[in-house]
């Protein structure tokens, strides 16, 4: 009796699996099976899609476009912070001397400089994995200080911008200084970042790995 109702059971669930006509259901019916609900899940059941880890920094949104990947080890961010260092700030420096505010601010979420920030953003990360603990902690919190004064440029350009075509001297020559200072803030939080990482991550200063 008892292996009679699990054959029972086991040949309802199979039946809830599969598509039946309306005459299927019908048949199925007058045998004495009860027509599934019309809201019905067939069997078996989809698992549910993961959400990704909140470990993984790719799950985050940038501002910037970069194909620096998130799985490298913190050597090669390092490497790559410093060659991308070099040309990026030449950049930035060059269009600060001539004005031109609006490209500064385009080039600061693209490369070179986007992959810098990438490779910043990343590091941490990097250190976690091999249980940096004390230097993951500092370099997330020493890469919030430099996002932020990323921005900071961004906002002093786009002033300088904007002041640069419809005010007088005067609060032009100010908003060009201000991008400037805020482009001092930023190398110096870059160099403080690059302070947290442990020396045997890289050789000599930043400045040194650039030239």
């Amino acid at each position: 009796m008892e292996e009679q109702k699990g054959q029972t059971l086991v040949a309802l669930i199979l039946a809830a699996g599969t598509p039946r006509s309306s005459s299927a259901s019908e048949e199925a019916s007058s045998a004495g099976s009860e027509p599934l609900p019309a809201n019905a899940s067939p069997f078996p059941l989809s698992p549910p899609a993961t959400s990704p880890s909140p470990s993984d920094p790719s799950v985050f949104s940038y501002d910037w476009a970069s194909d620096v990947p998130c799985n490298l080890r913190v050597k090669e961010y390092w490497t790559l912070i410093n060659q991308r260092r070099a040309p990026a700030f030449r950049q930035i420096a060059q269009q600060i001397q001539t004005g031109n505010y609006d490209t500064l601010n385009m080039n600061l979420n693209v490369a070179p400089m986007a992959d810098l920030r990438q490779a910043v953003l990343y590091l941490p990360w990097a250190l976690l994995q091999n249980s940096e603990y004390t230097a993951t902690t500092d370099s997330f919190k020493a890469h919030k200080v430099f996002d932020d004064h990323v921005k900071d440029l961004q906002r002093a350009a786009t002033a300088a911008s904007v002041y640069g075509t419809g005010e007088g001297p005067a609060q032009a020559q100010q908003q060009a200084q201000q991008v400037q200072q805020a482009f001092i803030l930023m190398s110096a939080s870059l160099d403080g970042f690059l302070a947290a990482v442990p020396a045997k991550y890289g050789n000599g200063s930043l400045f040194q790995q650039a030239s």
